[in-house]
């Protein structure tokens, strides 16, 4: 047998399909890292935005239009009933009356202005709406203007909410670092090392001579003009896919970005006020 055709033909054939993989290979983890890359610009995006939204809602007057609902609904119905003169509990008229209420006006917060108004009563100190028209216009021309401004930034914050759930349900597993990939770079290594590097130490051979595996042999093999040849080739080629290995495993998004990206994922934690929003919603729908 003809061993110089035996480990030429080896040292090719493994060598071909190493080149496949491993330009294959970078080829995937140069693609991974442009979309890790992009995503990365995103969810900075999409986190100054959050920050941004949630600094308006601390600048936004929530209570003002509360209290302007509130006073609005208490004066029309919560009163002295004309056939009985009774006075009702603050949440007999919250839930009997079912009074309309700002949906960001928390369920205490209602049943205190409520209870103020009552008291009011019991002392008969309640006083009259006033019949200054200008006013009264004044105060519901503010009512409308608090109201369109607190519905724009709450769809603007459902939206960049429901944008923030999309991408973080995208990144949370971390697709762009593969473990296929890792895999794969390790098996190429491994082949390169088994099916090209070690073939070559052999050759060229003597007719006739024997194959030698002794450790001597490997350092005449080493220590020589072909042996620092090969170290050269496996130290360039295998430092080369090992920096790619790196490169697939730190594909991924830290912790902490993730949980703020889950934070700003939900529209109660830009503000108090629409955490009280969705519990009216809820107490509608129950």
């Amino acid at each position: 047998m003809d061993w110089n055709v035996f480990f030429s033909t080896v040292s090719q054939t493994a060598g071909a399909i190493v080149g496949i993989f491993a330009a294959f290979l970078i080829t995937k983890i140069v693609a991974n890292q442009s979309e890790f890359s992009t995503k990365k610009e995103r969810i900075a995006q999409f986190l100054h935005r959050s920050q941004s939204l949630r600094n308006e809602t601390k600048t936004t007057d929530f209570e003002r239009y509360n209290a302007s609902v509130a006073n609005m609904v208490i004066k029309k119905t919560v009163k002295v009933n004309d056939i009985t003169e009774e006075i009702l509990s603050a949440e007999q008229y919250y839930h009997d009356q079912k009074l309309n209420f700002s949906p960001f006006q928390s369920y205490p917060d209602a049943l205190k202005m409520i209870q103020k108004k009552i008291d009011e009563l019991h002392e008969k100190k309640s006083s009259e709406p006033t019949n200054d028209i200008s006013v009264a216009i004044y105060l519901n021309e503010t009512m409308e203007k608090d109201k369109d401004k607190i519905y724009d930034l709450l769809l603007r914050v459902l939206d960049q909410a429901s944008l923030n759930d999309a991408l973080l349900a995208d990144i949370r597993k971390n697709p762009e670092s593969s473990t296929l990939v890792s895999v794969s770079i390790i098996a190429t290594l491994l082949l390169f090392f088994s099916g090209v590097i070690y073939p070559l130490s052999f050759l060229p051979l003597k007719p006739n001579e024997k194959i030698s595996l002794s450790f001597g042999a490997f350092f005449d093999i080493l220590f020589s003009f072909k042996g620092a040849f090969l170290v050269l080739l496996s130290v360039i080629f295998g430092s080369l896919l090992i920096k790619f290995l790196y490169v697939n495993i730190n594909l991924r998004h830290d912790k902490h970005t993730m949980e703020k990206l889950q934070f700003f994922a939900n529209e109660e934690n830009y503000s108090p006020y629409f955490k009280n929003y969705n519990n009216y919603n809820d107490e509608i729908m129950t």
